[in-house]
């Protein structure tokens, strides 16, 4: 029975939680940055780190499916397309093994903010204040990051923007029913979907 997989693994606040449980874990990230952080985390955990585009995640599992697929944080949002979306939801289907969960959190951002709501206070403390402005557009969604940062002369700004794609949470159910598993649950905290489903 082959272990856990994390899927946009990050610096592993997933990886490791499942290798204190006990579990051999496979954690796979495109970022080397953000592997070398897992990889300073691990200890002596159980964890296998493989820098590759998820997509290509069965190259490294053995002949056994895995028993349980997690994908959370904007890992979903961070890839190119909602074709790629589709296509790494079908790989999970696929080759998860019967009774496994499958468990995704990602930010839904398909209901566009207007206004002055578009802009998101991310963090703020006494010596950094961070903030978002978000753009919208068909399909996804320009993440306008502003950070300031005070200086001995005042305080010093950095600027940069990326993409998301804006993903229905609706639309990510009915893929994942249709390609034969059960949702078990699925809920919403100001905006962050997650959903957990189990393989028949």
């Amino acid at each position: 029975m082959a272990g856990p997989l994390t899927w946009g693994c990050g610096s592993g606040f997933q990886s490791v939680a499942l290798a204190e449980l006990g579990f051999s874990v496979l954690a796979i990230d495109l970022s080397p940055l953000l592997l070398r952080e897992l990889e300073g985390r691990r200890g002596n955990r159980s964890i296998n780190t493989v820098q590759d585009d998820l997509l290509n995640f069965n190259q490294y599992v053995s002949h056994e499916s895995p028993e349980v697929i997690v994908c959370m944080g904007d890992t979903l949002t961070h890839l190119d397309s909602i074709k790629a979306v589709d296509t790494l939801l079908q790989l999970a289907g696929n080759n998860l093994q019967g009774g496994g969960r499958f468990v995704i959190g990602y930010r839904d951002m398909s209901r566009e903010l207007v206004g002055p709501d578009r802009i998101i206070p991310v963090h703020s403390d006494e010596n950094k204040i961070m903030t978002a402005f978000l753009e919208y557009f068909p399909g996804y969604v320009v993440v306008n990051d502003f950070i300031y940062t005070r200086t001995g002369g005042g305080w010093d700004l950095r600027k940069g923007s990326y993409r998301k794609l804006r993903i229905d949470a609706g639309w990510v159910k009915d893929r994942i029913a249709a390609l034969g598993m059960v949702i078990e649950y699925a809920g919403e905290d100001k905006g962050f979907s997650v959903i957990i489903a189990a393989k028949g």
